[in-house]
């Protein structure tokens, strides 16, 4: 009786899911695009495909892992040659009431706006109103960043704002409840009430450290208005949205009725949908209040590509944009991160809010790349498997699986690695052995674990996740720290006693 279930269950998501396609799209793509389409519909799969484990070494069709993860709904846009090759809506916007995605619904961008800031911040540095190396104090005029020991000892600039090596505090922002108070942004820097985040300072040395900060993106929103005299939304819709094509794109906390009328509303990893149906967020520098769609990011990633080759009339000036796909520390440049396998210019940034991740990737060269965005805290589970399957589709040179080959350890060796690891910028992570296997936090969905796999004593993989870890040991073969390959980030974590 259950297999029955699950397969009506599958039967009803792949039809509804066909039905979205069609709303999605004005007529059928050529017949070497839908072939391509199809591969990537079909070709889901984990990072390594790992000889002995079978849900680790087979492909998936998208509506059978859409089922798997809970993810209600998800859109895709595919960059190809430089433009929209296709664009495709799965799933449902609204459990409640049936509402398919199509690929005009709207979803909560959430840290992808980062990259969108800094673009509208270096159109500035092309026109002369910011630079990048001038201490932003100089254009703050409503608020100040406060002086103490570390903003004595280097300038908080712009550069650094935007590469997240300022030394700023609060990593991200939870939003807050339907109907709730909003904070405006003197509160937000401040940490005041109705503010549900600390203070956002300066507490270590600008320029020494990469820790990932929305709140240094916030003193960026701030710099906007005292610069441009206007609203932040007003100046990155002129900045950026007008030039780029984006006519989906816009910072809202709360939408209208004719707007949510064609939004993707929020669920929880297990499925539940989240309490109003979306999180409200008055932090638009960070991203988080900015809602659009695949394919309007994914004219925006064009635009950086058409920067970058210094195409006429793009959005960037060329040595502007080759700046800021220039890696700075902790695989970032400027909002984006640039880090790559292959030697290739690779830009991306993911994004999550409460009830939504999303992915953006570009190759800067050769105009390839993809949007994914989700409506569950499950999301990253199923764009990771969606974004190798465009990459075999499209011949990318990063993003595909990988053959992977474990080894045997015995109960000490595993136990030996067990522990809390200092991570800067993210805190204690506890690594722990449990049923003859290691396993580390997920960082995205609470309560939940990745399995990390091992190619020897000292080196690990996650399969699903596609992470590599390697352990340093002392002279006496005590386990010191870790190293750790996330997302195209290096993090190290120190051994805490």
């Amino acid at each position: 009786m259950r297999k029955l279930r699950s397969a009506c269950v599958l039967m009803a998501l792949a039809a509804m899911c066909i039905i979205s396609a069609a709303v999605g799209r004005a007529a059928d793509y050529p017949e070497e695009v839908e072939q391509r389409i199809a591969a990537v519909e079909s070709g889901l799969c984990m990072q390594c495909l790992v000889e002995g484990y079978e849900e680790f070494g087979r492909t998936y069709d998208i509506y059978e892992r859409m089922e798997h993860y809970n993810v209600k709904g998800l859109s895709i846009a595919v960059i190809n040659g430089g433009v929209i090759e296709w664009a495709r809506g799965y799933g449902e916007a609204d459990a409640g009431t049936g509402r398919a995605v199509d690929t005009g619904t709207l979803f909560q961008v959430a840290s992808i706006g980062k990259p969108v800031t800094a673009a509208a911040a270096l159109r500035l540095v092309d026109q002369g109103t910011l630079a990048l190396d001038t201490n932003i104090n100089e254009y703050l005029t409503s608020w100040n960043i406060p002086e103490n020991e570390y903003t004595r000892s280097a300038d908080v600039t712009l550069e650094l704002l935007l590469s997240h090596t300022a030394g700023v505090t609060v990593h991200g922002f939870p939003g807050y409840k339907r109907g709730s108070d909003l904070p405006d942004l003197r509160q937000i820097l401040e940490g005041e009430p109705p503010c549900n985040t600390d203070e956002i300072r300066v507490n270590v040395a600008p320029g020494t450290e990469w820790r990932y900060s929305g709140g240094g993106f916030m003193i960026v929103q701030q710099a906007f208005e005292d610069v441009m005299g206007e609203p932040f939304a007003e100046s990155m819709r002129q900045l950026v949205f007008e030039p780029a094509g984006m006519t989906r794109t816009l910072y809202r906390a709360e939408l209208g009725k004719d707007q949510e009328a064609n939004a993707a509303f929020a669920y929880a990893a297990d499925g539940s949908p989240v309490e109003g149906g979306y999180h409200l967020y008055p932090e638009y520098g960070a991203g988080a209040g900015l809602w659009s769609t695949p394919s309007d990011l994914a004219r925006f990633a064009i635009q950086i590509q058409n920067s970058y080759a210094g195409k006429p009339g793009s959005l960037l000036e060329k040595r502007t944009a080759r700046d800021m796909l220039t890696w700075r520390m902790g695989s970032y440049g400027l909002g984006f991160s640039v880090a790559s396998e292959s030697g290739e210019v690779v830009f991306s940034h993911s994004g999550g809010n409460a009830g939504y991740r999303n992915q953006l990737i570009g190759y800067a060269r050769t105009g390839k790349g993809a949007v994914i965005m989700t409506n569950s805290d499950a999301g990253r589970d199923i764009y990771s498997e969606i974004v190798r399957a465009i990459a075999v589709a499209y011949n990318w040179p990063d993003y595909r699986p990988v053959k992977r080959v474990t080894v045997s350890l015995t109960p000490d060796q595993l136990n030996a690695l067990a522990g809390q690891y200092d991570f800067p910028g993210f805190g204690p992570v506890p690594l722990w052995v449990e049923n003859g296997n290691l396993y580390a936090p997920d960082p995205l969905r609470e309560g939940a674990r990745v399995l990390l796999l091992p190619e020897s004593p000292m080196e690990f993989f996650a399969p699903a996740a596609g992470w590599d870890m390697r352990f340093d040991v002392d002279e006496d073969g005590e386990v010191t720290a870790v190293n750790a390959l996330i997302e195209g980030r290096q993090l190290r974590g120190t051994r805490m006693p």
